[in-house]
């Protein structure tokens, strides 16, 4: 047919200033946290946002020090209040009557303060108070009796233990009182605090009696429970991309091992999730699924081995205990000061 580009408002004449741009009818890709238009489809942050997620220690070290400041205000007005008990009652031992529990993200516990603010509180003082001073007697006898134990030297023989084990009447007050707090509604630390005793204490394997276990069984934990499903079910299920639980059927030994080890105490276990950690490429690694499969641990303990091992530059050994340090810090401290004093002789 015939162009008509001669005929006024022709439909064959078109003008680009009067044409309109095609415009999509879906919304344009934003920035998750600051809503800004960024281009790209699999973007999700824009570049401010990027550089500042990265920058995680800054963000973490922020936070870390949020919590201190709240723990330590908290703290502070927990022992407030215990003093305030110990001065009311005239008994130094009720210093000890505050929860010392304070753990993000639920913060404090503060179930000793709560307990004694309700009614009856005077007679509630006193019973915690008989509590805590027959444990505390208690807890300073230990196994062997020091008017029999033979002297070699200087020193008393006392065997493996070196006379540090609590005594059985210790064990039995605390199995029996232990409950009863508990019933109260008081948390571990909390009796823990008010009964003389540790977390060693009830769930340590004993040198010096190998045979007799734990002092109290646990009562928490796939495995413990009998949650764990088999290996072979593992390998018929799928747990992410990567098919991680097909390692249940190629190498069922291993994964066997695995789950054997993480039983056998808080210190194997973590060393296993970190060898299940233990990254075969940049960015390949056992998804968390299967590994909680396998082990029964939660979400939350395998983020803190992972992340103890970002930290060392892929460490699997577990970290060394709080006191550990302390007792070492002390004692290097010590021998500082002792050579000093004998240099200066």
């Amino acid at each position: 047919r015939t162009v008509r580009a001669a005929i006024p408002f022709s439909p064959d004449v078109r003008f680009p200033a009067r044409t309109k741009k095609k415009t999509s009818r879906k919304e344009p890709n934003t920035c998750k946290k600051c809503c800004i238009p960024i281009r790209g489809a699999s973007r999700l942050l824009c570049a401010a946002c990027l550089q500042s997620s990265l920058d995680v220690g800054y963000k973490e070290a922020q936070n870390n020090q949020a919590f201190e400041e709240e723990k330590t205000k908290y703290l502070d007005d927990a022992k407030a209040f215990a003093d305030n008990l110990a001065k009311g009652y005239d008994d130094p031992n009720a210093e000890r009557l505050y929860c010392p529990e304070f753990r993000p993200p639920r913060g404090s516990c503060a179930c000793i303060q709560k307990y004694l603010s309700g009614d009856g509180t005077d007679q509630k003082v006193r019973s915690l108070l008989q509590l805590l001073q027959e444990a505390k007697k208690l807890s300073q006898q230990k196994c062997y009796n020091w008017e029999e134990v033979k002297r070699v030297g200087k020193s008393h023989a006392v065997g493996m233990g070196n006379g540090q084990k609590h005594s059985e009447s210790f064990e039995q007050f605390v199995n029996e009182h232990r409950p009863r707090l508990r019933e109260l509604k008081l948390c571990e630390r909390a009796t823990q605090k008010i009964l003389f005793y540790s977390n060693n204490f009830l769930h340590r394997y004993l040198k010096t009696e190998p045979s007799k276990g734990r002092r109290v069984q646990r009562t928490k934990g796939k495995a413990v429970l009998g949650k764990l499903r088999s290996l072979d079910e593992l390998a018929e299920d799928r747990c992410c991309q990567q098919r991680c639980a097909g390692l249940a059927r190629r190498y069922a030994t291993l994964v066997s091992q695995w789950r054997e080890r993480s039983q056998l105490g808080q210190t194997e276990n973590r060393r296993v999730l970190a060898e299940m950690l233990t990254p075969s490429g940049p960015n390949s690694t056992n998804c968390y699924k299967f590994i909680s499969w396998v082990t029964g641990c939660s979400y939350t303990t395998i983020a803190k081995v992972s992340k103890q091992m970002l930290a060392t530059g892929g460490d699997r050994e577990p970290p060394p205990h709080k006191l550990k340090k302390f007792f070492d810090s002390k004692n290097s401290t010590q021998g500082e000061e002792t050579a000093a004093q004998s240099e200066t002789l």
